[in-house]
């Protein structure tokens, strides 16, 4: 009888019938990272599973059959099967019919037909749960039989009893890694039609179609303890598992054990998710946090170096390759970096570095998304398309980004970029929605634009103002202090108390000069409205206290108002320890009593 050799291991080629089918390779890592994950979910992906062609698996468990890795597509099946296969079939199944087995034996080889047919099926499964449980059963009961002939020899038609066993606990852990990702599945679904309110009563009449996150996470432990810790495929599953249940400082312990293990094999995949599970669980913490703590710092740091090693390890690749780096790095990478800096952010709005990153990043992201599409750089099956969504995110990131920048036009036309990519969501719900949320922007955006010209029309008369003062032309520079005030009051801002106070000293200058009421009830009003706009007693109006008491015992007398400013002052400079003014307000106060 013929044998096939796999690995190490030789198996019956009767289990694996000769057919001209072609086979699409899966693994239980790349097939929960499928269900699972954000913008690697695509159309591509979920109607044709060749994910070897995409160079996106990890390695395989075990080389147990050809079946136990594959599924078959059903459109590429070759119908016209030549007469020599017919008749290579015949001469196996008559060559099987001639096998001398014992009763042992011959319970092994029917369990292993049994499985051999279910094992194409369980590949093809993504969210029904109890083939795969009747699947482990089987396995179960094969290992069973294994260990029990093992007792009585030490080969099976040739083959080392061992290795058998150890290919079907491979397999094991494949079934059981696919039964926790269909359990989820199922999960999920329950939970969005509201079936978990009468999961008790559901429980009692089909508990296996009824799974909980306590049953799927036993499902890959019992993957881990049979893997013994040297599969970092099971790893890898077991760490997309936890992240989903937001569970994310065990997955990423588990994603790093995926990733120490073997760092030879789908490095660049096994670190991009790692990236992308940093992101998330920053985003998590920050939900609750109003500060970023030294926790949250500490991952957004190695979610830096992470995103560098990354892109370098990409570059290197390209270089070896001799292709363009197009091809080779997700535009996800710039995004998340951008998005990195994004939230640095959050401790300093007006970083000047960080801003400019962000700038930087998101850019990058934006202009590789938008090259890959347009020119093709990968094979349209294979493309990881960065959907508009993403896009419009990049879009308003860096307008408000540019924002700060005071890059106005820029953030104009990204708004406008923005604009377009929502005309073409055919969700009227949500079109409606990213509208108002541009148009709140582009609000914003007008306001400082009109704000950067009153301010800039501020800051002309102000400075004529000063000069006018320093020649001593108080009258020309209270006419230009006047057009600022009139500024500042139809467009309000910070800063205005300064404003105030300037025009206080210049009306006091012409008061002296003219003795005139008008300028010294200015005086008067300019410093109360400083006052009043910063009642704190901070720094920009402790001299218009000082005026004011002034004014309220020169010109109406009264001493109470007048210590009452005076002590408010006295209070001011003692905070701030001035051993040269202390002094001075005391002699003032004492003055009055």
């Amino acid at each position: 009888m013929k044998r096939l050799i796999v690995g190490n291991s030789v198996f019956l080629s009767s289990f694996i019938k000769k057919n001209n089918k072609t086979t699409t390779t899966i693994t239980i890592g790349t097939f929960q990272n499928i269900l699972f994950n954000n913008h690697f979910i695509n159309n591509y992906f979920l109607n044709n599973l060749s994910l070897q062609q995409q160079n996106f698996s990890l390695k395989s468990f075990h080389t147990f059959l050809p079946s136990f890795h594959t599924t078959t597509t059903d459109n590429n099946i070759n119908n016209n099967t030549t007469l020599e296969n017919i008749k290579e079939e015949e001469k196996e199944e008559k060559e099987e019919e001639e096998l001398n087995l014992t009763i042992d034996e011959q319970q092994v080889y029917n369990l292993f037909l049994i499985i051999q047919q279910s094992i194409p099926l369980a590949y093809k499964i993504i969210d029904q749960i109890r083939p795969l449980f009747n699947l482990l059963l089987q396995i179960n009961e094969l290992l069973k039989l294994l260990n029990n002939l093992k007792l009585k020899q030490l080969t099976f038609l040739n083959d080392p009893i061992d290795e058998i066993i150890d290919a079907a606990k491979q397999l094991k852990i494949s079934i059981l890694c696919r039964k926790a990702t269909a359990s989820f599945i199922v999960y999920q679904n329950n939970l969005q039609n509201n079936l978990q309110n009468n999961l008790q009563n559901n429980l009692q009449k089909d508990e296996i179609n009824n799974p909980t996150i306590e049953m799927i996470e036993n499902d890959y432990k019992l993957a881990l303890e049979i893997s013994e810790g040297k599969s970092d495929e099971v790893y890898f599953a077991y760490s997309m598992f936890l992240k989903n249940i937001k569970n994310y400082e065990l997955s990423l312990n588990y994603l790093n054990k995926a990733i120490n293990l073997n760092e030879n094999e789908n490095f660049k995949l096994k670190l991009f998710k790692k990236i992308e599970l940093e992101l998330e669980f920053i985003e998590y913490l920050l939900e609750n946090n109003i500060e970023m703590d030294d926790k949250t710092m500490d991952l957004l740091n190695k979610l830096f170096i992470d995103c560098e090693k990354y892109i370098d390890f990409c570059l290197e690749e390209s270089i070896k390759l001799n292709t363009i780096l197009g091809k080779i790095l997700d535009p996800m990478i710039y995004y998340i970096r951008g998005k990195s800096f994004y939230l640095s952010l959050q401790n300093d709005k007006n970083n000047l570095i960080l801003l400019k990153n962000v700038e930087r990043d998101y850019t990058l992201f934006i202009t590789n998304s938008l090259k890959q599409r347009n020119e093709l750089l990968v094979d349209e099956n294979d493309m990881i398309y960065v959907d508009d969504k993403l896009l419009i995110d990049g879009y308003i990131r860096r307008a408000i980004c540019r924002l700060y920048l005071n890059k106005l036009v820029e953030a104009r036309e990204d708004l406008n970029d923005v604009r377009q990519l929502i005309e073409e969501n055919n969700d009227v719900e949500e079109r409606t929605q990213l509208l108002k949320n541009v148009m709140e922007l582009e609000n914003q955006l007008d306001l400082i634009e009109n704000s950067k010209n009153v301010q800039q029309d501020i800051l002309t008369n102000a400075t004529q103002a000063i000069l006018y003062v320093q020649e001593k032309k108080y009258d020309k520079a209270l006419e230009s202090m006047n057009e600022v005030i009139d500024f500042i009051e139809k467009n309000p801002s910070t800063g205005m108390s300064f404003y105030y106070v300037q025009r206080a000293f210049i009306a006091y200058e012409l008061y002296k000069q003219t003795k005139e009421e008008f300028y010294i009830e200015l005086v008067a009003k300019d410093c109360k409205n400083a006052i009043k706009l910063d009642p704190t007693n901070g720094k920009k109006t402790i001299e218009a206290r000082i005026i004011l008491a002034e004014y309220y015992l020169s010109h109406e007398k009264n001493k109470e108002k007048a210590k009452e400013e005076y002590e408010s002052v006295l209070k001011f400079y003692e905070q701030e320890n001035d051993q040269e003014m202390i002094p001075f307000i005391k002699e003032c106060i004492n003055k009055i009593k």
